[in-house]
């Protein structure tokens, strides 16, 4: 895909060329190649990073989940930047974006209860770390086997077992929920971003998983402490 995109923009006219699956003959955008979109890698490994580093305008991860502190981060971006500089590439072109799961909210009593809701416990299950033998640096047992992948195993309509969603919700333990996401009020969790900004990042998104445990009546104020993340990481990264 990588390679493809970039002939379309490399090409005056019509692209024909073969890939690992697909085969173009003659393809064409014609009049809709007006504006070249950055095209970033998104997951991990050392296969798609090295895929990245040779054709892609960027990369992007899931913090805490494949990153769970910003000095890992940091390692990453250097040593990604060196291998795109390695590319003949320039690495000041090359964006990092952090995806980042929070929990956020005033209070922190409703934070502690958020953590007891099974569909929090389920997603930290899932997703606190994508590869399960990680939660290994945190003394953590996962939920699921080690050799589990979310991206390779999970079929959620297959998870019809209540049984069985029993017995992994019972492996989730509070440690677990707080060491999967970022969470506080939206000062602390915009407190917890920036060192990935320093780190590198100069792409934020985040996820944030409060308004599963919200009745209707909580989501503006949802909204609200979304916003004022965004204003705060802003806030730090434009002054003077």
């Amino acid at each position: 895909h990588f390679r493809f995109y970039d002939e379309f923009w490399k090409t005056d006219g019509a692209v024909t060329m073969n890939g690992n699956f697909w085969n173009f003959d003659r393809a064409w955008l014609g009049a809709s190649r007006q504006h070249r979109p950055k095209m970033w890698a998104l997951g991990g490994g050392p296969k798609l990073v090295d895929l990245a580093t040779r054709y892609a305008d960027g990369f992007a991860t899931m913090v805490p989940s494949v990153f769970p502190t910003p000095e890992r981060f940091a390692d990453f971006v250097r040593e990604t930047c060196k291998a795109v500089a390695g590319r003949g590439r320039d690495p000041e072109r090359f964006d990092f974006c952090t995806w980042f799961w929070v929990v956020i909210h005033d209070d922190p009593a409703f934070i502690e209860r958020a953590f007891q809701n099974p569909l929090l416990r389920w997603m930290a299950a899932i997703f606190g770390r994508f590869n399960n033998h990680d939660w290994a640096e945190d003394r953590v047992e996962p939920a699921f086997d080690p050799e589990w992948h979310y991206a390779m195993h999970l079929v959620p309509n297959r998870f019809d077992n209540q049984g069985e969603v029993d017995r992994i919700l019972s492996r989730v333990t509070d440690r677990m929920c707080k060491l999967s996401v970022l969470y506080g009020n939206a000062r602390e969790v915009a407190a917890q971003m920036q060192p990935y900004v320093d780190a590198g990042a100069n792409a934020i998104e985040f996820i944030d998983l409060t308004p599963l445990v919200l009745d209707a009546d909580g989501l503006p104020g949802a909204l609200a402490r979304q916003l004022e993340v965004c204003a705060r990481i802003k806030e730090m990264n434009t002054r003077g």
